[in-house]
């Protein structure tokens, strides 16, 4: 058959919509970056207008966090089919430790994320500055 296309091709029939990713590595930034825009985002308003700058460890630290969590996940599950007694229950339970611990943090972080949001409605809106040759 000439002039035939298959349709399976990637993306659809249009061809792929993205680049290609060869690994979930680059997927694991991706929440890390959307938290820390919208933590950038709600950061307090400063007297001059300009966002002032917030800690962020608490950012670090679930993202962290939530990386090993992910890690050990997929470590004791291809490690606990082989494991019986008490040794792969012992690594099971530490793994579900740091997943709690992962959910904690998580949970501190939406909640000051929140709290971060909430200050930042309250506060009054600062006007721009004028600009040179604009009219009024």
């Amino acid at each position: 058959m000439r002039g035939h296309r298959p349709r399976s091709r990637p993306g659809g029939p249009r061809g792929r919509t993205s680049r290609p990713r060869p690994s979930q590595g680059p997927y694991l930034w991706f929440p890390y970056r959307v938290a820390d825009g919208v933590w950038r985002g709600s950061a307090p308003s400063g007297p001059e207008g300009g966002r002032v700058a917030v800690p962020r460890s608490l950012l670090h630290f679930w993202w962290a966090l939530w990386i090993a969590s992910l890690l050990t996940d997929r470590i004791t599950d291809r490690l606990a089919e082989g494991w019986v007694g008490p040794d792969g229950l012992g690594l099971l339970a530490g793994a579900d430790a740091l997943e709690i611990v992962s959910a904690v943090v998580a949970i501190l972080f939406v909640r000051t994320l929140t709290r971060m949001q909430v200050d930042r409605a309250a506060q009054p809106l600062v006007p721009a500055p004028p600009v040179p040759g604009a009219h009024r």
